[in-house]
């Protein structure tokens, strides 16, 4: 029978129309997708440039494309969070994803569980950590963690390209307890590739979210492809194509 169970988001920084955010927004739904992964360091999505009407007008462009916002990405150099140049201003702009998101979902733009994606060093101060994660806790956002070898202090994000790179087994990682955010996305020996042409089975892996009950959209991430349409096109003729054993 045909497995559906569990709604793409796209990554709205890597498509044609990522230097308009609004205007990604607006094409998502023309993509086929009703949730939508924004970039926290894209101009037009940066907290630190939306004031409060901004960031209600931001609310209303997703709810005027009839789509609900996943999470945001926050990809900074993980560098950042260990150097004492830059510890500080990383911080800074964690806390400030994290206070956007909260306003967003207090628009009811974003999702339930929608979380503030990162890439934590595995030398991260805990403090460091612990006064990221308050934050979120208080802002009733999480914050996840894509690590090739995530951090024990917040949730878990998973790319699956990147564990592939690794050597690691993301079907295997997709049962974790503690994984609230996944990514669709998949990796050769040259590199990121498109959906079904890298390691990934993406049956094995959908099957093992939805038995792990993981109960968030999956984000299509084309990062890193030269064809990002065809790479979004056939990440989704992977997911629809799925199948469970009769």
């Amino acid at each position: 029978m045909m497995f559906e169970p569990i709604p793409l988001s796209l990554a709205l920084a890597h498509t044609p129309e990522a230097a308009n955010p609004r205007s990604a927004i607006d094409r998502a739904p023309a993509r086929g997708f009703q949730w939508v992964q924004l970039d926290a360091t894209q101009r037009g999505v940066r907290p630190r440039e939306l004031d409060g009407s901004a960031r209600r007008d931001l609310a209303a462009s997703v709810s005027r494309a009839d789509v609900q916002l996943s999470g945001l990405d926050l990809m900074i150099p993980s560098g950042e969070f260990t150097n004492s140049e830059t510890v500080d201003r990383a911080v800074a702009a964690v806390l400030s994803a994290v206070d956007l998101l909260g306003d967003l979902m207090r628009l009811n733009a974003a999702g339930v569980g929608s979380a503030v994606s990162l890439i934590l060093p595995k030398d991260v101060d805990p403090l460091v950590v612990e006064s990221m994660q308050a934050a979120a806790d208080r802002a009733g956002v999480l914050i996840a963690d894509h690590a090739i070898q995530p951090n024990r202090w917040t949730a878990i994000g998973l790319d699956p390209a990147m564990q592939l790179a690794a050597g690691f087994d993301p079907v295997a990682l997709a049962s974790q307890d503690r994984l609230v955010t996944a990514r669709l996305s998949d990796a050769s020996e040259i590199g990121r590739v498109p959906v079904g042409l890298g390691g990934l089975s993406v049956l094995e892996f959908g099957v093992a979210l939805s038995t792990a009950s993981y109960r968030h959209a999956v984000v299509v991430d084309v990062r890193g492809l030269p064809d990002p349409v065809t790479g979004i096109e056939l990440a989704q003729r992977a997911w629809a194509q799925m199948t469970l054993p009769e």
